[in-house]
């Protein structure tokens, strides 16, 4: 992969998934920040933050849906576990679950 710092080109290797994130990133000399930032360690990101946002889409998506005439529960739990590739009992786990 090739990084440009300071207008200059810098061929560098890395992993598949430092590759995906610094282009990701798409900003090479905040990728090579980061970079150093977090050199030399293992970096673990927990699904919890993603399961927390998806929680609250989910709620807030089912909310505007009840707002449409005509659409039940079941309908609205069919539609949204059709957007997301679900069940509906999934979806109905987390549109009415208090809190993870």
């Amino acid at each position: 992969m090739q990084l440009t710092i300071d207008n200059i080109p810098v061929r560098v290797e890395l992993s598949e998934e430092l590759e995906d994130l610094a282009r990701i990133i798409g900003d090479d000399e905040k990728t090579l920040h980061i970079f150093q930032e977090f050199q030399g360690m293992n970096l673990y990101f927990s699904q919890k933050v993603f399961r927390v946002f998806e929680q609250q889409k989910l709620q807030a998506e089912y909310q505007e849906l009840q707002k449409l005439p005509n659409l039940n529960q079941s309908r609205i739990l069919s539609i949204l576990a059709n957007r997301y590739g679900k069940s509906k009992r999934w979806i109905r786990e987390l549109v009415f679950r208090g809190s993870l």
